[in-house]
């Protein structure tokens, strides 16, 4: 049966269902009333995950929330209702936006200071000074998925940040050049080393950022890049004497869309399995992983 306002069963869930620690609704592109969202975030006093289509008007509020762990806003936000946000949240560890209209600097990230996990979705007007604020995070993964303004010098803060050892950028990059990503690799001294990093638009990659990453992060387990044209700035030798040699070699060989995966995840006709560690790693919860950085896990200078 077809429900044509969603936004009823929010308010049964947060009427009724006091103990509630996980709710996430999908309301077909309509937008939760929040009035409704309100109700849950008051009454449920044991919520830790929320994953809800409301609108902006309740952004400001959800710090009356104290126990929300993880939050997902999935419905367009005005970037103007974002700058309303003034009460800290304490708990909050994971955030995640569909999409943010308007301008924004993300300035509001301060007030939750435990924050490890950001996910942006669509955000045509995040510019540097939106990376700024992201880079006096503690955040430790960084998911963008449509963030066309970001620059080399974005991608140097991404860099220098302390905590930060997971990225993934899935959007088309008209202005990141070869300097961008060695800015975010030729991290320095002292910080992390990279684990995780996925490219969705690697045209500007060069040999010189598998060097970095073969050579000074120790502790990478994870890396995809896609989007590069064989033989124009990467070829075969580029990978000589490096641990991604073979995945270069055997995506070329088997890929229909230039891409580079590490480690390689072979296909059902080699009968093989990726690597058990990552994939696991990969299944965790963003909000429940625990990071800590020990000292052998520490960025070792340019090679």
């Amino acid at each position: 049966m077809m429900i044509p306002d969603p936004s009823i069963i929010v308010s049964l869930f947060g009427k009724y269902c006091k103990n509630l620690r996980i709710f996430d609704i999908d309301a077909f592109h309509l937008e939760i009333k929040g009035e409704s969202t309100l109700l849950m975030i008051e009454n449920c006093k044991k919520l830790e995950y929320l994953d809800i289509p409301a609108s902006s008007k309740i952004v400001p509020l959800i710090y009356k929330s104290r126990s929300i762990k993880s939050l997902y806003l999935s419905y367009p936000l005005s970037g103007v209702d974002l700058n309303l946000i003034t009460e800290r949240m304490e708990n909050l560890k994971g955030l995640s936006f569909l999409k943010i209209d308007g301008k924004n600097d993300l300035s509001f990230l301060k007030y939750f200071p435990n924050l490890e996990y950001l996910s942006i979705g669509d955000f045509d007007e995040m510019d540097d000074e939106g990376f700024l604020n992201v880079s006096k995070t503690k955040i430790v993964e960084l998911i963008l998925v449509r963030t066309p303004k970001i620059s080399d010098e974005a991608l140097r803060m991404l860099g220098s940040m302390q905590t930060l050892t997971k990225f993934n950028i899935r959007a088309r990059l008209p202005n990141v050049t070869q300097e961008g990503w060695i800015n975010l690799v030729k991290r320095p001294i002292g910080h992390p080393s990279w684990r995780i990093i996925t490219i969705d638009d690697g045209r500007q990659i060069n040999p010189e950022f598998f060097e970095i990453l073969d050579h000074s992060h120790h502790n990478l387990e994870h890396l995809r890049i896609r989007g590069f044209s064989y033989d124009l700035l990467l070829k075969d030798d580029s990978f000589n004497n490096l641990k991604f040699e073979e995945a270069w070699i055997y995506y070329k060989n088997n890929s229909h869309v230039p891409t580079i995966y590490w480690p390689i995840i072979y296909n059902d006709n080699h009968k093989k399995f990726a690597n058990i560690r990552m994939r696991e790693a990969l299944k965790k919860e963003h909000y429940q992983d625990n990071y800590s950085f020990k000292q052998d896990d520490a960025y070792e200078g340019a090679y």
